[in-house]
């Protein structure tokens, strides 16, 4: 081990604190713009138009997918990196960014035909662009991030976000409907972009090695299935919906999806990224990645177990107040698909970590086995419509999700009862607020408060009796907020 990567290893507790504490900013501020953003649109838009975005904008997915092919997570896996690498990925995935354009937009009317909406094949072509610029910023994107240079990858993702959200409800505001939400999307893709060239100082050389290819090939290339599946698994529902139940009821399916899977999810993105550069660097070390990897799961937990609980007990007042009583029938939906947020956010952890101990084949497995159990639920689910395709998609995955933990855990040492013990606190602090929430919404409901009324209380509730119950039964999740907050948000100086 060379003296760099030494002084890596040695300070590396500094560097994952100090990248979480970015990404707490990028947390605060992202969400925050997304969720505001999100009920603004959907108070602006009919279910319709949100339903025909929604097809839309699953096509645009596919530019993260396709655009990378897994060879930017090699950039960063691997322990060392040459200029052919680097410049080898970055023209696989222009090429390949820019020929997926132009079949997006070849294949636009076909697949406004497959679904009998005409209306949907000029956006489909827009959407289309996003695949060649994100396939611009992939290996700048690798390359930051396997610096741990979460400081320009946060501040590009904020005004990216923020660039995004104002175009998008301009649009909306002048009755643009469902483009709002396709040109928030592209105008995400084309900032992140610019930013992340004028951050990065790499720079493509006119270069090629088919040696650097067969290199990265065989990690990339099993990052690559396994996203193909995950895809697949994540979006094989909407498409049956705006197939065969219509744009109307994708339109609150998504609401559903959107406004509460997702935004959860997207919470521990940067937990995600910041552990998978973070172990990749020390996957020699056990204890090391033992000790983050539960505090990782704690601190996961301490957020997401609580928010879960709250959605579930609250839904439906919670739709009426924010986006109006048009997506009540979204409610439901939101309060399925909790649960699963919950345990994919887990999972998601859990599959980082193998893809940095180099068992990129593992991961690819537990995707497939998710993507045919999850097809298949959609496709029994669509016989009770919605309700029933989140139900059965909820009844297969997180079996999936424990699965995929448990063999995480086997792979890092860690025993159940250690897993158990990490977490006692939070769960005992939800278990606690749970109740407590429960028997003020029992009441106020009993009274006929109004949902208004209803939600502030519960809220104020579920907070007052949770904070500091974790508090005092898990002090560690403090000391990890106190670590982070007392973290220089300085440019991390590393050697990729």
């Amino acid at each position: 081990m060379g003296s760099d990567e030494r002084s890596i290893a040695e300070d590396l507790q500094a560097y994952v604190a100090t990248a979480l504490a970015w990404n707490g900013l990028v947390i605060i501020v992202i969400q925050m713009t997304r969720i505001l953003t999100s009920v603004i649109l959907a108070r602006l838009l009919t279910p319709h138009e949100y339903g025909l975005a929604g097809l839309a904008l699953l096509f645009s997915s596919l530019a993260l997918l396709f655009s990378d092919l897994g060879f930017g997570a090699a950039l960063v896996q691997k322990p060392t990196i040459t200029v052919l690498d680097r410049s080898t990925v970055f023209w696989i995935n222009a090429i390949s960014g820019f020929l997926l354009s132009v079949l997006g937009v070849a294949l636009a009317r076909p697949i406004a035909a497959f679904f009998k909406q005409p209306d949907l094949t000029p956006l489909l072509m827009a959407v289309s662009v996003s695949f060649f610029l994100i396939s611009l910023q992939n290996t700048q994107y690798s390359l930051l991030q396997r610096a741990m240079n979460y400081r320009a990858l946060s501040l590009r993702l904020i005004f990216a976000t923020i660039g995004g959200a104002a175009v998008g409800v301009t649009v909306a505001v002048f009755g643009g409907g469902a483009w709002a939400l396709v040109a928030q999307a592209v105008t995400i893709s084309f900032l992140s972009a610019i930013l992340l060239w004028l951050t990065s100082d790499w720079r493509p050389q006119f270069v090629f090695s088919r040696e650097s290819v067969r290199n990265t090939i065989g990690f990339g290339g099993r990052v690559f299935g396994a996203r193909v599946l995950d895809y697949s698994q994540r979006n094989v529902d909407n498409i049956l919906i705006g197939r065969y139940l219509g744009t109307t009821s994708l339109g609150f399916y998504s609401v559903g999806y959107n406004i509460i899977l997702l935004p959860l999810q997207r919470l521990i993105v940067p937990v995600q990224d910041t552990l998978f550069t973070a172990f990749s660097r020390i996957q020699d070390d056990e204890l090391r990645m033992k000790a983050i990897w539960l505090r990782a799961i704690r601190a996961v937990g301490a957020l997401m177990i609580p928010a879960t609980v709250g959605i579930i007990l609250i839904a439906p007042e919670l739709v009426q107040v924010v986006l109006g009583r048009k997506w009540i029938p979204a409610a439901p939906v939101m309060q399925i698909l909790a649960p699963v947020a919950l345990f994919q956010s887990f999972g998601a952890i859990a599959e980082r970590t193998l893809l940095a101990l180099g068992r990129a084949t593992t991961v690819f497995r537990f995707s497939l086995v998710g993507t045919v159990v999850s097809v298949a639920a959609f496709s029994i689910g669509l016989l009770w419509g919605i309700q029933g395709v989140a139900t059965s998609y909820a009844f297969v995955i997180i079996p999936v999700q424990v699965c995929l933990i448990a063999v995480t855990m086997s792979a890092l040492g860690i025993s159940g009862w250690t897993l158990a013990r990490a977490v006692q606190g939070v769960l005992e602090a939800a278990t606690v607020m749970c109740i407590a929430c429960w028997v003020c919404l029992t009441a106020l409901v009993h009274t006929g408060a109004s949902a208004s009324l209803v939600v502030a209380v519960v809220i104020a509730v579920g907070v007052a009796v949770y904070l500091p119950i974790a508090a005092w039964r898990s002090p560690e999740v403090v000391d990890d907020i106190k670590t982070l907050s007392s973290s220089r948000l300085g440019r991390l100086r590393t050697t990729p």
